[in-house]
């Protein structure tokens, strides 16, 4: 069962930067972002592969910054 409002279905993200306190961790971002329905790709190496992917083709690409 889902749990959200799959906020951020549409989207993949990443995330790049230290995010220092008081910024939430990445880890909480990640878990944030699962339950909206978005998608965290780990590395800029793997945005085009990712990207190219079925599934994530109709999706936008967010980069998120501290």
């Amino acid at each position: 069962m889902s749990v959200g409002t799959m906020l951020f279905a549409d989207f993949c993200f990443h995330v790049i930067g230290e995010f220092l306190s008081p910024m939430p961790p990445i880890t909480e971002l990640d878990s944030l972002l699962r339950m909206g329905g978005g998608k965290l790709i780990p590395t800029l190496e793997a945005i085009p592969v990712e990207m190219q992917k079925r599934e994530n083709r109709p999706r936008r690409l967010v980069i998120v910054s501290d």
